[in-house]
């Protein structure tokens, strides 16, 4: 499955990738997010400013490894919730891998979690 040929049509073409993730693999990152972190560290929207033509950054697509750690803590400690955040909607809910596979969404104003895909796959149609 290619994951950034998928995120990258999404998008039409507007991300911008970094440098692969070359840390230890860590066993709490699913292997479909392993994969893409191992071609770029987190995954960045763009958009280029109209009258410059100069790309600007929205927000993550994808978090960066450490970032997806650190994320996962923070929501599994002050709201339970189980599986692996790597990204969010840009207003604070952010997007999770579940243990099924299938993709979530927090919304920690209602504390609920909604299903929005079967599987990452799904997510970047």
């Amino acid at each position: 499955m290619d994951y950034i040929e998928k995120i990258s049509g999404q998008y039409d073409g507007s991300i911008l990738l970094h440098a692969p993730y070359k840390g230890k693999k860590d066993g709490n990152i699913p292997e479909e997010l392993y994969s893409i972190l191992c071609i770029s560290n987190g995954i960045l929207e763009t958009m280029c400013l109209s009258d410059t033509e100069e790309p600007i950054v929205i927000g993550w697509i994808v978090y960066p490894h450490d970032m997806i750690l650190e994320q996962t803590a923070f929501y599994t400690e002050n709201y339970g919730i189980k599986g692996t955040i790597f990204s969010d909607d840009g207003a604070g809910c952010p997007y999770i891998i579940k243990n099924d596979r299938s993709i979530t969404s927090f919304n920690g104003i209602d504390d609920e979690e909604y299903k929005i895909a079967d599987t990452l796959s799904d997510f970047f149609q």
